[in-house]
């Protein structure tokens, strides 16, 4: 066995290993506890929507109502996601705690250009509260490649490119048939992006140094 070239390849190997660890994806975090309308706007589908401040048990809340059928986004307009800088997305992981006094379910969007890009609408991308009049959270863990325009006449998927414009992050309400009114609060998204791509290549040549190195030591 021969021992003497094994120290001079692992140390390649855990250099290369340690560069490529040090090269991640980007990351957005969002939070909202006190919910200020003027940090929020709304695009409806159907029909007008309004928002005003509200509370959840003593924490601030956006009440959200219409008369008829609902399907609005309401979003953030104070945090962005911004193509040119952070690269395209891979995955939003979100909560809110809501009260609703009818059947209206829940998604994370994303809105671009004043279009609204949304999960398929069914669960688990789409939450219906189980309770009415009473504080409940829900939370998703969703694909970014599950999002399709729902509202608007851009392209059918966000754009990521370098020159794309921001990206907006809401929740979506959706009731079919008669008004609704609703609250929620305390959002929290987390948005992860796509790793760079040499990340993986780097990777990819740790992992060969560590072979070359085992083939070295046999």
């Amino acid at each position: 066995m021969n021992m003497k070239k094994w120290p001079f390849s692992f140390a390649y190997a855990v250099a290369i290993y340690q560069i490529a660890g040090s090269v991640s994806a980007s990351m957005l975090t969002l939070a909202d506890t006190s919910m200020q309308p003027t940090n929020w706007s709304v695009i409806s589908k159907f029909n007008t929507v309004t928002i005003s401040s509200d509370l959840i048990v003593n924490e601030g809340a956006l009440k959200v109502s219409t008369s008829s059928q609902l399907w609005a986004a309401v979003y953030k307009t104070d945090l962005s996601w911004v193509p040119a800088q952070l690269g395209s997305m891979l995955n939003i992981a979100g909560s809110t705690d809501v009260v609703v006094n009818s059947g209206v379910t829940f998604a994370p969007v994303l809105i671009q250009n004043g279009n609204i890009y949304a999960p398929p609408g069914v669960p688990p991308y789409f939450i219906e509260p189980q309770n009415f009049n009473v504080n409940q959270g829900l939370s998703w863990n969703i694909p970014i490649g599950t999002f399709g325009k729902e509202v608007g006449n851009g392209p059918g998927t966000p754009d990521f490119s370098t020159g794309a414009s921001p990206i907006f992050f809401g929740i979506a309400g959706r009731r079919d048939a008669g008004g609704a009114t609703y609250r929620f609060g305390n959002v929290r998204f987390t948005i992860t992006g796509v790793p760079e791509p040499g990340t993986a290549l780097l990777c990819a040549i740790a992992s060969s140094f560590g072979f070359i190195s085992r083939r070295r030591i046999l």
